[in-house]
């Protein structure tokens, strides 16, 4: 059996600003609510000035699912849960 190769990375919650689109007739008065806010929790894998990378799922072989890039100017509030998990 071989040994699992898991990785400890921080596991964060980041709160962001959502992006939308809409293919409908809009009026201005449609461009008057605030956007939604999300709330993702992941492992953050990697991150540069322009993104952040969660995962939530690690394999035992060192692999990744379950990605979210979030883009860094939407995020409002990022907490560390975990300093490494």
């Amino acid at each position: 059996m071989m040994k699992a190769k898991w990785k400890k990375y921080p596991f964060v919650m980041i709160t962001y600003r959502d992006h939308s689109g809409d293919a409908s007739f809009v009026s201005e008065k449609d461009m008057e609510q605030d956007s939604i806010l999300l709330k993702t929790c992941g492992w953050l894998i990697k991150e540069d000035d322009k993104r952040v990378f969660l995962v939530d799922t690690q394999t035992s072989e060192g692999d990744f699912a379950g990605l979210s890039e979030i883009i860094s100017s939407c995020i409002v509030e990022r907490v560390t849960l975990r300093k490494k998990l």
